[in-house]
C-alpha cells in the first residue's frame, strides 16, 4: 500500500510539473505575440535619396604621338650633292637639309631667258606694227601667245633651280634620315622624316556614356609611368563626332612638352579626366546595390518594411552611381544590412 501512495504522489508532482510548463510556455508565446521588442526586425541604415554632382572616374591609356609630322620629299630629280642634317638634329623652319646638283636646270635657266627675250622682242614688236596697221590682230595673238609659254616656260626652270635646294617646312627634329650625298632622287623621293615635339598629342578612344560629358578646351591631367611623380597639363583639342563600331569616339589631347621632364613621341600616357565637372543628379551609394550593374536593385523603407527595387544605372563615379530610373529623390534607400534583407521584411531603422 505504501509503495502504491509513493507512485500517485511521483504521478502528482510530474503532472504539477508539467502543467506550470505548459502555462509558463503559454505566459510567453502571449508576450512574444504582443510585445513591441525589435529584436524580430531586421537592424538597417538608411539615407534619403537626393541628387548630387557625379566625380567623373573616367581614365583611359593612350600614346603620345608628336604634335606635327611631315615627310620631306624632292620635288625634282636630281643627285644629291651635299646633306646638311643627320638624325636627331634640331632645324629650324626653312632650314636647306639637302643640295641637288643644280648644273643642268642652270642651263635650263639660260636657256628660258634667251626664249622669253626673244618672245617679249617680237610681241613688242608686232605691237607697234597693229599700231601702225601694218600687222593683223591675228598675228599679233600669235605672238603675244608665244610670249606666255616662254613666260611660263621661265618661272617653270627658276622654280626648278631653287627646288635643287631642299629646306625644312617647319621647325622640329629630324626622325629619320634616308638618303646619302651621290644618292638619285626622283620627285616625292623622302629624304627624311621631321617631327615636332614641343607638343604631344594622344589619342584615346572615350565610351558614348562619358563622351557627352567632355567639351573641346576642357582641362586633362597626363601621367606616365616613365615619370611617377609627375603630372603633365592637357588639354582637349578634338572630340570627333563619329564613332566607331565599338560605340567610342576618338579624342585627342594636347600637352606641352617639358624641358625638366621631357616626354618622347610613342610612349604610353594615362589620361585622367576627373578634373572634369561632374553631372548632377538622382545618385546612390554603389554599397547600396544589390547584384551588378547591369542588374542593379536596391531596398527602399516603405512603412517600416523593405521594398526591394530594379533600377536603371547612368553614369558611374569613383562612389556613387547615377539613378536614371527606379528611385525619386526622398525615398528612404538602405545602404547597409541589406543583405540580411528580404522583399515585405520588417525592419528597425538605426543611425550609422
Amino acid at each position: 500500500m505504501k509503495k502504491i501512495l509513493v507512485i500517485i504522489f511521483a504521478l502528482v508532482v510530474v503532472a504539477a510539473i508539467v502543467f506550470v510548463l505548459m502555462q509558463n510556455k503559454q505566459k510567453a508565446a502571449e508576450k512574444l505575440k504582443t510585445s513591441n521588442d525589435f529584436s524580430t526586425k531586421i537592424p538597417v541604415n538608411v539615407i534619403p535619396v537626393a541628387e548630387k554632382e557625379i566625380k567623373n572616374s573616367l581614365s583611359l591609356v593612350g600614346v603620345m604621338n608628336p604634335f606635327k609630322e611631315v615627310n620631306i620629299a624632292s620635288e625634282v630629280p636630281g643627285r644629291i650633292k651635299a646633306v646638311r642634317f643627320k638624325e636627331g638634329d634640331f632645324k629650324g623652319q626653312g632650314s636647306v637639309l639637302v643640295f641637288l646638283d643644280s648644273e643642268l636646270k642652270n642651263i635650263a635657266v639660260e636657256t628660258a631667258e634667251n626664249n622669253y627675250n626673244k618672245a617679249k622682242q617680237d610681241l613688242e614688236r608686232y605691237q607697234q606694227l597693229v599700231k601702225e596697221d601694218a600687222a593683223t590682230v591675228s598675228q599679233l595673238e600669235n605672238y603675244l601667245f608665244a610670249f606666255k609659254n616662254a613666260e611660263y616656260a621661265l618661272n617653270t626652270a627658276y622654280r626648278n633651280v631653287k627646288d635643287t635646294k631642299v629646306s625644312a617646312p617647319m621647325s622640329g627634329i629630324i626622325n629619320t634620315k634616308n638618303i646619302e650625298v651621290g644618292s638619285y632622287v626622283s620627285p616625292g623621293t623622302v629624304i627624311a622624316n621631321m617631327v615636332d615635339i614641343s607638343k604631344l598629342k594622344v589619342k584615346v578612344n572615350v565610351p558614348e556614356t562619358e563622351v557627352f560629358r567632355l567639351r573641346v578646351g576642357d582641362d586633362v591631367v597626363v601621367t606616365t609611368d616613365i615619370y611617377p611623380d609627375k603630372s603633365f597639363d592637357g588639354k582637349i583639342s578634338v572630340i570627333a563626332p563619329k564613332g566607331d563600331e565599338a560605340h567610342t569616339y576618338p579624342v585627342e589631347i594636347v600637352i606641352s612638352n617639358s624641358k625638366v621632364n621631357p616626354l618622347k613621341a610613342g610612349m604610353f600616357a594615362k589620361i585622367d579626366f576627373s578634373t572634369i565637372k561632374g553631372k548632377t543628379s538622382l545618385a546612390i551609394p554603389r554599397e547600396a546595390i544589390i547584384g551588378s550593374i547591369k542588374d542593379a536593385k536596391v531596398y527602399v523603407i516603405v512603412n517600416g518594411k523593405a521594398s526591394l527595387r530594379k533600377i536603371e544605372t547612368g553614369l558611374e563615379g569613383d562612389k556613387e552611381i547615377e539613378v536614371t530610373s527606379g528611385l525619386s529623390a526622398g525615398d528612404q534607400l538602405v545602404i547597409a544590412g541589406q543583405n540580411n534583407l528580404k522583399d515585405g521584411a520588417e525592419v528597425n531603422i538605426v543611425k550609422p
